[in-house]
């Protein structure tokens, strides 16, 4: 018994050894949040990413986070997924494109995929996501569309 205890929590360690490496060093933002909104957890890439320490991250509320549009995609995102565990239904992940404001209050777009996690039993637990800054690619996609309406309208003429 004791060996198999050493094994399981040598195993642990390692398997929390390696998930504390990949969120530390991701460029990525990995975060975890609570049922009730708030971040319990994110990754030192916030800072790249906003300008915050993780420690300011977690404590600010959504409205300092996300853009008022953005804020309404969270909440109905938050309201399936609690009507689903409520139903007992297995609630879907989030895969969606976010405005968020950096410290300084200018916004960037990022996407973001959550995943709803739970326990053994079923029970829902905590979300878990990835955020991803694509502020390039948006500009690159408003850029062909500029230069798309700027065609069409050369073309009108």
């Amino acid at each position: 018994m004791n060996t198999i205890s050493h094994l399981e929590n040598r195993s642990l360690h390692l398997v929390e050894q390696r998930h504390r490496l990949l969120s530390d060093y991701a460029n990525d933002v990995i975060w975890t949040m609570s049922l009730q909104g708030a971040i319990t957890y994110i990754s030192p890439a916030i800072f790249q990413l906003r300008g915050l320490t993780p420690e300011e991250a977690m404590q600010q509320p959504l409205d300092q986070i996300l853009t008022p549009h953005s804020q309404a995609v969270v909440g109905q995102y938050f309201v399936d997924v609690l009507t689903a565990a409520q139903k007992g239904e297995k609630p879907q992940n989030f895969k969606g494109d976010l405005e968020y404001y950096r410290k300084d209050g200018s916004t960037f777009w990022t996407e973001v995929l959550a995943f709803p996690l739970s326990d053994s039993d079923g029970t829902l637990i905590e979300i878990l996501g990835v955020t991803r800054d694509i502020s390039a690619r948006k500009l690159y996609e408003d850029e062909l569309k500029a230069a798309r309406d700027a065609a069409e309208k050369a073309n009108i003429r």
